[in-house]
């Protein structure tokens, strides 16, 4: 009786094991279909040159596990707000001034809302036309997907959604997820001499929106409406300086030193910089007087 007892718990625990091994393996290759963003609320960040043209792009679905899928995958795709509104809860709570937005539907357009990660690949691509010009870049946009169906396998829960984040740039500056670009600000105002870190900020293909002199920016819609200049290239790379809303600005041509041109320039080590030489005048608000701004804007950079 003891040596049957004996048989019997040494047989037990094996099959517990071939058991536990069977679910391991079944884990270890278990195929499940996700977006390709990142893990801060599934963000997608995708720059986009202001052109004046239709751009594509794309956004990525993966198939996870040990192999390559022995099927097409067919998954189909909707637009969610659902992610779109818990991004902005918990980003933001209340404070809906600070709200993402939707895409404009003007801005965009998805043909075809299933995406096939054929049999032995592991990838499959949603095609997307963007058109970003006229975008502010003071505004977050986003496109927020949703994984609605599938022919086959699983889907992550955790990455089934998405939100496609489109920025701005241009040849001058760049919209980035946390700010703008900064160039190096070194000039006269009336004389006096001012250095600072001043922002850019693409508008157009040609075009950058700026503060005056040594003006601090602030991301609030009634300030820069007050205080933003713009900056245009011309075909001949000198600039025209403008008010974008209501400031009062004037541009001072002639100077030697401050010609209103913009520039590429490398120095002896090899390094290369975008340069703006400017001259203007403008009128704080609540002043009666023109403040005369000499600036030179400096940018390193390397080719994309």
């Amino acid at each position: 009786m003891k040596k049957y007892i004996w048989i019997i718990a040494f047989v037990v625990p094996g099959l517990i094991a071939c058991d536990t091994n069977d679910v391991y393996e079944k884990e270890l290759y278990k195929k499940v279909v996700a977006f390709i963003c990142s893990d801060n609320y599934n963000v997608l960040e995708d720059v986009q040159e202001l052109t004046g043209e239709e751009n594509s792009t794309f956004i990525g679905l993966s198939c996870g596990g040990t192999g390559a899928p022995e099927t097409d995958i067919r998954v189909s795709i909707i637009e969610s707000e659902g992610p779109f509104n818990t991004y902005n809860v918990g980003m933001y709570d209340t404070d809906v001034s600070q709200y993402a937005k939707l895409l404009p539907k003007s801005h965009y357009s998805i043909e075809d809302y299933q995406v096939v990660i054929p049999k032995g690949e592991r990838t499959g691509r949603l095609d997307i036309k963007v058109r970003p010009d006229g975008l502010s870049p003071d505004s977050v946009y986003f496109i927020p997907l949703s994984i609605s169906a599938m022919s086959a396998y699983e889907v992550n829960y955790e990455k089934s959604t998405m939100l496609y984040r489109l920025l701005i740039k241009n040849f001058y500056a760049q919209q980035q997820p946390d700010g703008y670009t900064y160039y190096t600000m070194r000039g006269y105002r009336d004389g006096a001499v001012m250095q600072a870190s001043k922002e850019m900020q693409p508008i157009d293909k040609n075009t950058v929106r700026m503060m005056p002199g040594n003006v601090s920016f602030l991301a609030e819609e009634e300030y820069i409406a007050k205080n933003a200049l713009l900056v245009e290239v011309q075909s001949d790379n000198s600039v025209v300086i403008s008010a974008y809303k209501d400031i009062e600005v004037i541009q001072n041509d002639g100077d030697p030193d401050f010609p209103n041109i913009f520039l590429t320039e490398e120095d002896d080590w090899g390094r290369r910089f975008k340069v703006f030489f400017l001259a203007y005048s403008f009128r704080p608000e609540g002043e009666d007087d023109f403040v005369e701004i000499k600036e030179e804007l400096r940018l390193q950079y390397v080719d994309d």
